[in-house]
């Protein structure tokens, strides 16, 4: 994680999701694919974070 390629790919993820819960036909399945594009959301602030750091720490 922390590339532009994570990035990218976590959000296009999200944006499945959210379309598939705009196509999903129970009130529960529409509440579990946004909850997944939350989760891809977050790994894309997680990934913009990692690359917009100023330095990685190194152990």
């Amino acid at each position: 994680m922390g590339t532009t390629d994570d990035i990218s790919f976590w959000r296009n993820r999200a944006e499945q999701a959210r379309a598939m819960a705009d196509r999903a036909i129970t009130p529960a399945i529409r509440q579990i694919h946004l909850a997944r594009a939350d989760l891809y959301a977050a790994h894309v602030r997680d990934s913009e974070r990692l690359i917009n750091r100023s330095y990685i720490r190194s152990v």
